[in-house]
């Protein structure tokens, strides 16, 4: 009974979840023919010698704006860029400089997705004794968080005069960056047994 409806939970949850995506299409192209409409009165007053060219400018820059926008979701069509993103960050060799920029990196995913009006949980910290962090992971959620951080998979370097180092020398820092989409927990494994086959 209780698997029953886990299973019709996560089938109504992907339906609102498609169903929102397809209103969201609907009123993205609802906005676009409004937008053309918008420039195309704009260009008529502007033959009957009205003074609009900031406003045809203001609009030109906007519809622009949601261009580059759409672009980016056409983009990424992958089967999981949807989903939302985890994050984990681990420092490399390098102790306390590796550290610190671990910790940097970590700072500056979650302002970009705070910018992106993304939000952040912090699933796991590990402050390292002097400074930055051991490891960290984080969810990232919103739509197309996934696609948009697979980029940033790899190993990040910073080369930089260490704040740590007395004598001021240049060090070279490593942190490896791993991105995941969030996936159903809606997943069943089932054990069968066979008859042995001789």
């Amino acid at each position: 009974m209780v698997e029953e409806l886990e299973r019709e939970y996560a089938a109504v949850r992907d339906k609102v979840h498609d169903l929102r995506r397809l209103e969201d299409t609907l009123a993205t192209d609802a906005d676009l023919a409004r937008r053309l409409g918008d420039i195309s009165a704009y260009f008529e007053l502007a033959h009957e010698g009205e003074a609009v060219t900031d406003d045809l400018r203001n609009e030109i820059a906007s519809l622009r704006e949601l261009a580059e926008k759409l672009e980016t979701q056409t983009l990424l069509s992958g089967e999981n860029d949807m989903r939302n993103a985890i994050v984990t960050i681990h420092p490399g060799a390098g102790g306390t400089e590796s550290q610190d920029w671990a910790e940097m990196l970590m700072r500056l995913y979650l302002r970009w997705a705070e910018r992106q009006g993304f939000a952040t949980e912090v699933n796991e910290y590990q402050a390292a004794e002097e400074a930055g962090i051991k490891s960290v992971t984080f969810t990232v959620n919103g739509d197309y968080a996934y696609g948009l951080l697979t980029g940033e998979i790899g190993v990040h370097r910073l080369v930089r005069i260490s704040p740590f180092d007395q004598a001021k020398r240049r060090h070279t820092s490593f942190a490896s960056v791993f991105v995941s989409p969030e996936i159903d927990d809606s997943i069943q494994i089932r054990n069968t047994r066979t008859a042995n086959v001789q």
